[in-house]
């Protein structure tokens, strides 16, 4: 017997069939808990030099992040941190990107650090980002190698107002 979730009134009695999948229909996260911890280095940032290259003011608090693999989809595979806390870990650049959404506060300088875990087909490893704040959109060409990062540096400002006359 059952009952609708909400009103209580039963539930008309029928037939439940159940069958069971050969393989998962989930897709697999392409790294284990226990994976991650043991892969992962913070100290690998302090191996590597880092290039930044622009600094940019923001207007809005709200920033969408979007990284494409640049020119031909070759598995480039990056990880990304920012201010030096990983945000994504080992993921493969295609076309489809690979969203990240920040909430900047005012006042707060970010260094948002691209990482090649490997560099494709084609070296180097190479990205489109694009940031979109507002409706302000910036698209920046990321190379890195296994011993250079990139890095995109910006800080929320509110614009002032103009006063009143």
């Amino acid at each position: 017997t059952g009952h609708e979730l909400g009103s209580g009134r039963s539930c008309v009695p029928g037939k439940i069939e159940l069958k069971k999948e050969t393989s998962s229909l989930f897709t697999p996260e392409p790294f284990s808990k226990e994976e991650f911890e043991r892969n992962f280095q913070p100290e690998i940032l302090e191996s590597t030099s880092i290039e930044t290259l622009v600094d940019i003011i923001i207007e809005v608090p709200e920033i969408r992040i979007e990284l494409y693999d640049n020119a031909e989809i070759d598995d480039d595979t990056i990880s990304v941190y920012l201010n030096k806390n990983l945000l994504l870990y080992k993921k493969r650049l295609t076309d489809k990107a690979l969203i990240v959404d920040i909430t900047a506060i005012q006042g707060v300088d970010y260094e948002l650090i691209m990482y090649a875990e490997n560099l494709g087909k084609i070296p180097p490893n190479t990205s489109l980002m694009i940031i979109n704040a507002g409706e302000i959109k910036h698209e920046i060409r990321i190379s890195s190698t296994r011993q250079k990062s990139a890095s995109v540096k910006f800080r929320y400002k509110k614009p002032v107002e103009p006063p009143i006359p």
